[in-house]
């Protein structure tokens, strides 16, 4: 029968416990922060070649992210599914790493982004001189193709020790799950509208091409039915290969993503970090396989100049592929699309009073078809505003 000495140390090992499983897990503050991203390929044009529309591909996209521990609950739907492949996937690699957990970040964005052909309107004269010229032709460019939808992330970040030399390499490991509709068109009302109005400085013909006109000979609307469902998930790992001072560090960066766009892929990341960073923040593009990272500087001002590239290899992408012409949509064929496709970007990020963090960036991708008269890289540009609150309580 316990005394009440005993009791009294039960109690107190439970509340010690307690503090220490909080402090392990339970640290992230409810709402850590915010973010608003947009992707436009009009703030990159200084990088093409003058003679235009060489290069445009009306890349469009934006991402509204909310960070913290209440982003996590099984309630949103995703975080639940996300959880469920851990268990099989995640938990494994962690125990095979020898992983030492640090610590745990949560995050879920509402992302819309759209992709189109080199021309969206055949109403112009641009158009008929990019045929006339050099024999473009719509049926032989990637279709229109546009997501909305939900990611959930959850972010692991610590270290493990190498079993021969006993250095100590730090890591960190992305997992997601991502859910969307094609076609709501969205993206397309967007594209209208900047393209419309003068005072964005687009100098862009609105888009006629997005809905499907069955009355002309040319490929119109989206490679997949409006509300057809999407989903991928992904993995990503970062390990700090090189590190100079704490400031200057270079990273590698595997990653793989299964579902609407199904790819492997190797990178990495070099450049100087803001004090107190441990990892580098891929400042690149809204797509649904690149994360965002919350990360406040030691500083009350710090900055960031980062660049990167990776070499993906892409086995299926539904914005070009669709469902490979079912219901007489356009599609670019497995046989015709480039199975490795090289990224790369250059970015900086600028942080205010541990409170506001402002970045922007510049990223590129090579031809993803082999049509002769669409061989192009692809250039956009990113602008990112962060507001930062306390990471943990």
């Amino acid at each position: 029968m316990l005394t009440k000495i005993d009791l009294r140390l039960v109690v107190v090992v439970f509340f010690v416990c307690s503090l220490c499983i909080s402090s392990l897990y339970g640290q992230e503050r409810d709402i850590a922060g915010f973010e608003l991203v947009l992707d436009q390929d009009h703030y990159a044009d200084f990088l093409l070649p003058s003679v235009l529309p060489q290069g445009r591909n009306y890349t469009i996209g934006g991402r509204a992210t909310v960070f913290g521990y209440k982003t996590d609950s099984d309630k949103l739907g995703l975080p639940y599914v996300r959880k469920q492949i851990e268990g099989f996937v995640v938990r494994p690699i962690l125990k095979d790493l020898q992983f030492r957990q640090e610590q745990l970040r949560h995050d879920i964005s509402f992302i819309a982004n759209g992709f189109t052909p080199t021309h969206i309107s055949d109403e112009t004269s641009v158009y008929n001189v990019d045929r006339r010229d050099t024999g473009y032709e719509l049926a032989a460019d990637r279709p229109f193709s546009s997501f909305t939808g939900f990611r959930s992330t959850r972010r692991y970040e610590g270290s493990r020790i190498t079993a021969t030399t006993g250095r100590k390499i730090d890591y960190a490991l992305n997992s997601s799950f991502t859910f969307g509709l094609a076609g709501l068109g969205l993206t397309e009302a967007v594209q209208k509208l900047f393209h419309s109005i003068d005072n964005f400085g687009t100098s862009r013909p609105v888009p006629t091409l997005w809905e499907t006109d069955e009355t002309k000979s040319i490929p119109t609307g989206q490679a997949l039915p409006a509300g057809f469902p999407l989903f991928m998930y992904s993995l990503s790992v970062e390990s700090v290969v090189f590190r100079y001072k704490k400031i200057l560090q270079l990273q590698l960066r595997p990653d793989v993503n299964i579902g609407y766009y199904t790819n492997v892929g190797f990178g990495f990341d070099i450049g100087k970090v803001m004090k107190g960073e441990k990892f580098i923040d891929n400042l690149g593009y809204t797509d649904t396989n690149n994360f965002s990272i919350l990360s406040i500087a030691d500083d009350y001002f710090a900055y960031s100049l980062v660049a990167g590239g990776s070499a993906r290899v892409v086995l299926y992408n539904a914005h070009i592929n669709g469902l490979y012409g079912l219901g007489d949509r356009h599609y670019i064929p497995f046989n015709n699309t480039r199975k490795i496709v090289l990224e790369g970007y250059v970015g900086a990020k600028v942080q205010f009073i541990r409170y506001l963090e402002l970045t922007a960036s510049l990223s590129t991708r090579t031809p993803e078809i082999k049509s002769t008269n669409v061989q192009r890289n692809h250039y956009w540009a990113t602008l990112s505003l962060k507001v930062l609150l306390n990471e943990y309580n």
